[in-house]
């Protein structure tokens, strides 16, 4: 990751601030503990990224519905902002912990908290953007229509306008088209994610 070697005379110091990394990297806040573990990864110092790692694993929250997460603090500062260092996670797991299935979970948060907030910033769409589509499996290739049941009864979905990437889609049925056996919805999902 270094692409040009360190100077002589600044080895002394970068060797100083790698090994105070190394010592101090507890209670330094997530987005800074992420921000080490991907240095040393890349250093080649992979004890401490991994026990890290290990420590954010241990701090976080898990559900099947919201995923992998952690209580973000109030944001006062750059590098307490939640999109941004929930970003930085994925990318932290994904490089060195190489843990799909946290990757995941912690994309599916992002993707949960994205339906009730929006990103404050610029920076936090840019990292929620990046952390989705280059980290872990691409959830955009599954193409498969959801298939969608009323009362038993499949709804044809074929023909409307979808979002691309996604397949978002919206359709408003009218008032008689609405029978009592449609409050009976199954979902099936024949795609891996």
């Amino acid at each position: 990751y270094l692409s040009i070697p360190i100077r002589k005379d600044v080895q002394v110091a970068f060797d100083y601030y790698v090994g105070q990394s190394e010592k101090y990297w507890l209670n330094k806040g997530m987005y800074s503990e992420g921000m080490i573990a991907l240095a040393l990864q890349r250093l080649d110092k992979p004890k401490q990224p991994a026990l890290i790692v290990k420590s954010l694993k241990e701090r976080s929250l898990n559900s099947e519905e919201m995923g992998m997460y952690w209580k973000y603090p109030s944001v006062y500062y750059w590098y307490q902002a939640p999109i941004e260092t929930h970003a930085l996670m994925i990318e932290l797991f994904d490089e060195v912990a190489n843990d799909a299935q946290a990757v995941d979970d912690l994309k599916t948060w992002l993707l949960k908290n994205r339906q009730t907030t929006h990103c404050k910033t610029t920076k936090a769409t840019a990292s929620a953007v990046y952390a989705l589509l280059l980290r872990g499996d691409n959830w955009l290739v599954e193409t498969q229509d959801v298939g969608i049941y009323f009362g038993g009864k499949k709804f044809e979905q074929s023909t409307l306008e979808k979002e691309a990437g996604s397949g978002y889609f919206k359709h408003k049925f009218g008032a008689e088209n609405i029978t009592s056996d449609m409050a009976n919805v199954k979902v099936v999902n024949p795609n891996k994610n």
